[in-house]
Order: structure tokens, then C-alpha cells, then sequence
């Protein structure tokens, strides 16, 4: 995949009373074009300050970053206009202007960009169908719920036909319903404009949902980046195991409390269509093993999904040594438990 954007080694420092904050440190990854790239942590992980980084809504301390090619924080001012009207931003307020109807908030952003008058109404048009608002146009603010308050504030983002799109924190005020109905039409959008897609979040079920690729921030610092995939498989950070484990609760939680001795337990990952398949009813035909299954999940992501199991087998040392060679040989992730 082609990398639209790429970070080295990015580094934000505030200054106060002679002491200072490192918000960002020394944070270096690539974002393929298409991607929809989730930016997870808790608060003060140092989230929003870097993807307001990456249309200089805050300058960098130090480090670099590059969008196909060019280094957004030496582009001279008129430039760097340019380049933000090509990179959309929707803000977990919404931002809206409370005088203007919805054609009227949408339209904004065309007027500040120099739109002639004869093509700003055909496109706010355009840009409503795609949100789903075209029955709300002349509506204002104050009569919206938050779900089409964000709409707004999508199709307003998405005017000036922008490659990139951010979004910072753009669901945390809604209602989890609300939400799903948000990051539905974002996948959408994604599939239907092929933009690259940033999106910060302290919701694991957020990254869960809408993104092919993930990173962990802590205290400013990368602590994991990847395939959503792996890092719902295979988390190697221990707050990142901690984020996933919100998402599949049951499974991680018996793996700790279950206390059964002389019992052999087995956590299996399995992922794709490996997780809709029979392999534990064949392992017992197979080898003649008794097994109780304790837990388990299959976790829907962005373009995949993936299981978790549980299990405690029950026979000789030869045949569970084997069933787990079946296992492993059938492309399944076992840990010994």
C-alpha cells in the first residue's frame, strides 16, 4: 500500500512556568492511503495533540511530517491553506454555527474556499444526500440531535472534496446507538470517496468497528501499533491487553479466575473464517479428549473478525501434545494457560 502520510519522529513540548510537558514524544508511524487509522489512549495520552498536528492546528516541537511526499510543517502559509482544505476535520463538539441553517453551515466551508455562487447550493445538495440530510436543510442547529448535529459536520468537512479526513474524538458525545450510526456512514463515506481516514478515540469498540489499523498512545509515547487485527489477536502492551480485554470481558477474566488444578487450559485465537469452524468438535472426534469450553468471543472488526476461546482439555499427555499440534497446524493460535 501506498503511505499517504508519515510521521518521524513527531515531538510536541509545552512550556509552563519553566517546566516542561513533552504532550507528544518522539512519535514515528505511516498511514497508507484508504486507511481508516484508529488513535487509541486514555486521557492526556496525548491524542488530540497529535492529530491536530497533522493539519499544524498545533505546531510541532520537533520532528517531520510528510503527506505524499511533502513536509507539511515547512509548507509557507499559503500552502498550508491549500493543504487544509484537502483535510477534512469533524471535533466531538461539532462546531456548528448557530445562526445558519444546515445548507447554511455546510456552505460556510465553500465560501471560505472562494466557491462561485452558482456551484455552492448544487453541491451543499451533493453533500447532504450523502449524509442523509436532505430533508434537513433549512433546519437549524438548536433543532438537531447530536447524530445529525455530526452529520453536519461531516458534510461540511467532506466540501472542498478532501483526502484526508480527521476526526477527533467525533462520537464520544453520543449515545452508543448514535455512535454505531456515525461510524456506519464514516466506513461508507470511506468506501465511496477512497479517503484516508485518522480518527482518535478512548473507545476500543470504536477501533473495533471502523478501523484497519491501530495505535496505543501513553503519555504521549507509541506504546503498540498494527493490524487491528493483531492487536485484537496478539496484544503485546499491557494497556493494550487491558483495552482489549473491555471487549471481551468473559474470556479474560475466567482465564484469570479460574483456579482448576491438574487440568490442562488453553486460551485459542482464531481469526477470518477459522472462527466460525468446528475445530474443537473435531479435536475431541480426532483424539478422544474431553473438553469444556469457558469462555469465549467473536469480535466483529473493521474487515474481519476474530475469536477467543477458553477451553480446559482433559486427557493423556500424548493425545492433548497432539490435538495441540492439530491446533497449531490448522493456523490457530494456542497459549498455554
Amino acid at each position: 500500500m501506498a503511505k499517504h502520510i508519515e510521521v518521524k519522529n513527531l515531538t510536541k513540548i509545552y512550556t509552563n512556568v519553566d517546566k516542561e510537558f513533552k504532550a507528544v514524544d518522539d512519535i514515528s508511524l505511516s498511514i497508507n492511503k484508504n486507511d481508516i487509522y484508529g488513535i487509541m489512549g486514555l486521557s492526556g495520552a496525548g491524542k488530540s495533540t497529535f492529530i491536530r498536528m497533522l493539519n499544524r492546528l498545533e505546531e510541532p516541537s520537533s520532528g517531520e511530517i510528510y503527506v505524499n511526499g511533502e513536509n507539511i510543517v515547512e509548507l509557507p502559509k499559503k500552502r498550508l491553506l491549500e493543504y487544509r482544505r484537502k483535510t477534512g476535520m469533524i471535533f466531538q463538539h461539532f462546531n456548528l454555527l448557530s445562526s445558519r441553517d444546515v445548507k447554511g453551515n455546510v456552505a460556510f466551508a465553500l465560501e471560505l474556499a472562494g466557491w462561485p455562487k452558482n456551484k455552492i447550493e448544487p453541491r451543499v445538495d451533493e453533500l447532504l444526500e450523502l449524509v442523509g440530510l436532505e430533508d434537513k436543510r433549512n433546519v437549524y442547529p438548536s433543532q438537531l440531535s447530536g447524530g445529525q448535529k455530526q452529520r453536519v459536520a461531516i458534510a461540511r468537512a467532506l466540501a472542498n472534496y478532501p483526502e484526508i479526513l480527521l476526526s477527533d474524538e467525533a462520537t464520544s458525545a453520543l449515545d452508543p446507538r448514535t455512535t454505531v450510526s456515525i461510524l456506519e456512514l464514516l466506513k461508507n463515506i470511506q468506501k465511496k470517496l477512497g479517503l484516508t481516514i485518522v480518527l482518535i478515540t478512548h473507545q476500543m469498540e470504536v477501533i473495533r468497528k471502523v478501523c484497519n489499523r491501530t495505535a496505543i498512545l501513553s503519555d504521549g509515547k507509541l506504546i503498540e501499533e498494527g493490524s487491528t487485527k493483531e492487536i485484537f489477536l496478539n496484544p503485546k502492551n499491557e494497556l493494550t491487553r487491558e483495552f482489549v480485554s473491555h471487549i471481551a470481558p468473559e474470556t479474560e477474566n475466567k482465564k484469570e479466575k479460574m483456579k482448576i488444578t491438574g487440568k490442562q487450559m488453553l486460551k485459542l485465537n482464531f481469526q477470518g473464517e477459522q472462527a466460525e469452524k468446528p475445530y474443537i468438535s473435531d479435536m475431541v472426534k480426532k483424539y478422544g479428549l474431553d473438553v469444556n469450553i469457558l469462555g469465549g468471543t467473536i469480535d466483529e472488526l473493521a474487515d474481519d473478525k476474530v475469536g477467543h476461546l477458553l477451553v480446559e482439555i482433559l486427557g493423556s499427555d500424548t493425545d492433548r501434545n497432539s490435538a495441540i499440534n492439530w491446533l497449531k497446524e490448522n493456523k490457530i493460535e494456542v497459549e498455554e494457560v
